[in-house]
């Protein structure tokens, strides 16, 4: 990308003479549903974006954790098919192409292609959206329900992993595709019972997002005012000149 390598927060900070910060969407969500939603009640937890791909940010022991360069939480390009579908990271069979809104898609659209018979027979491919998978899902079609229980089963595989590695309070999910975590559950269960260890999969915890759009801007703000707080020399706004 052109963008690469790009510093915005020393562009605005010259540009507007206040202190600038940069955080990724995901990591906002995370900070927002921490600080005012769904994960409050965590000290420490995953926050999973089920949209276009599936973000993720970690809050250890009450902050954000990013990683030595920035980029932790990227469980949406853990692998979970050594030779499945491509994704546009470069890799292949990663966790967003199975879990996502698109990744849903993609599970009823396999099974369509396969022979299935479905509510979803005779759908546009192009326009199929992951809502219309849930609601045939939530109309008992057979298909869509295996196409949501594949998504369930990744995201499961991975947040197994997840829990025998942090050993996390919970996990929060939000973006678009949250509204059908029910759907997901009791396959993404099952795989974590199956593959995890029992006491942190005992622990861990998986609630919806309650935040909707407003989680980013929310975890953004807080973010800002948290990360200035450590530097109180830095005001928040300039001076005005007398």
């Amino acid at each position: 990308s052109p963008l690469n390598g790009v510093a915005f927060a020393e562009l605005l900070k010259n540009r507007f003479g206040v202190p600038v910060t940069v955080i990724n969407d995901a990591n906002a969500i995370a900070v927002g549903e921490s600080r005012q939603g769904a994960g409050q009640d965590f000290r420490s937890c995953l926050t999973l974006t089920l949209g276009t791909g599936v973000g993720g940010g970690l809050i250890f022991d009450g902050r954000l954790w990013e990683g030595a360069d920035g980029s932790a939480g990227e469980v949406g390009h853990m692998m979970v098919e050594p030779d499945g579908r491509p994704c546009r990271c470069g890799s292949k069979g990663c966790l967003e192409q199975y879990a996502s809104a698109t990744g849903l898609v993609k599970n009823a659209i396999s099974l369509l292609e396969n022979g299935g018979e479905s509510l979803l027979s005779g759908s546009d491919p192009g326009n199929l959206t992951s809502d219309e998978v849930a609601s045939a899902a939530r109309k008992g079609d057979a298909l869509a329900l295996q196409a949501m229980a594949e998504g369930g089963r990744r995201l499961g595989q991975v947040l197994a992993g997840v829990a025998n590695l942090l050993n996390i309070d919970g996990v929060v999910v939000a973006g678009g595709a949250s509204a059908s975590l029910d759907l997901l559950l009791p396959s993404l269960n099952a795989e974590m019972a199956m593959r995890g260890f029992a006491i942190p999969v005992r622990r861990l915890r998986i609630v919806r997002g309650v935040l909707g759009d407003e989680a980013g801007i929310l975890g953004s703000a807080r973010q800002a005012y948290e990360r200035l707080d450590r530097h109180p020399q830095q005001k928040v706004v300039p001076e005005k000149n007398n």
